[in-house]
């Protein structure tokens, strides 16, 4: 890909003001080789295994947030995987969270303005964190040493029980979006939807439109749709997340599963039969089991086509 198609997916990936969009979501794992070696079987390309540090302002010394990544870059956001590395109170919440089950644990919405959020969610009944100041160092695409930067914004753990769902507002996009992680060989382009089972999905689909600001449409299904200027939320029951995965669900609540758009879906059967991979077809979306190494059930859809649960 040349520098300036990655340099325009870049600047896309920071919403404009009033925009909603969803930006990457993190499935957290005991053991990073193993989810790796899922992932690469599954035809993603993978940035570089990096530690995570936290400044208590611009220009304070870096401190071990405790946990490490490696993500998975796409034309449209990003999916990541989160494994500790020390004994912090953010890695306790990854081991406590993993505890529960293997798998997504983490959505996060894109951010342009962290004071107005943080307004918007005191004034819808939250009560928001002060802003956490992450970043990582990272290689260039040129060779150089480089960081990533970013700002998070989460609410306390009760507050949304399903897991960690926070804001994130992206200082440094270009260093993430590098042109050479934004080609995978499953053909993925972009983040689409993701699935919620709830034990309640009238109050979890409730308390998620006032933590979005976005309406949540209860269907003639019972489930509920929270649709996003790019991507959305679909809310249900145990028993009816089943039915739509054909897959049992982990531990109540939990985000079950979600859609990533491919470029060509034919292609992407080819790869997973070609690699053994097991899959659901569904016509015009594929279902894989993210196995016990990466957990939480992943559907492929062709770009413009919908989740099998929205």
């Amino acid at each position: 890909m040349n520098p300036t198609e990655a340099a325009a997916i870049a600047a896309r990936q920071v919403p404009s003001q009033g925009a909603f969009v969803l930006d990457h979501l993190a499935h957290w794992v005991p053991d990073e080789p193993a989810a790796s070696a899922r992932l690469d079987a599954l035809g993603f390309t993978m940035a570089p295994f990096s530690h995570q540090v936290t400044r208590a302002a611009p220009d304070a010394p870096p401190v071990s947030a405790g946990t490490a990544n490696r993500t998975i870059m796409l034309r449209q956001g990003y999916i990541e995987i989160l494994t500790t590395t020390g004994d912090t109170p953010n890695a306790r919440t990854l081991k406590a969270g993993m505890a529960r089950y293997v798998g997504v644990h983490l959505i996060a919405f894109g951010l342009s303005d962290p004071d107005a959020e943080t307004a918007r969610l005191q004034a819808s009944g939250f009560a928001p964190l002060p802003v956490v100041r992450l970043e990582r160092e990272i290689e260039t695409e040129s060779g150089a040493a480089g960081h990533v930067r970013f700002r998070v914004l989460r609410v306390p753990p009760e507050a949304m029980p399903e897991g960690r769902v926070q804001f994130c507002n992206h200082l440094t996009p270009e260093n993430m979006w590098q042109g050479r992680w934004l080609d995978h060989a499953n053909g993925a382009t972009g983040l689409g939807s993701i699935l919620i089972a709830s034990d309640d999905p009238e109050e979890a689909a409730e308390r998620f439109a006032r933590y979005t600001g976005r309406p949540a449409v209860r269907r003639d299904d019972g489930a509920y749709l929270l649709d996003f200027d790019r991507g959305s939320i679909v809310v249900t029951g145990q028993e009816h997340a089943q039915r739509l995965l054909g897959a049992p669900v982990p531990a109540l609540p939990c985000m079950a599963a979600y859609a990533l758009t491919v470029a060509d879906l034919a292609a992407t059967r080819a790869h997973l039969d070609a690699n053994l991979i097991p899959h659901v077809d569904k016509g015009m979306a594929m279902l894989v089991d993210g196995g016990p190494a990466l957990g939480g059930q992943i559907a492929f859809i062709p770009e413009g086509a919908k989740a099998p649960w929205e």
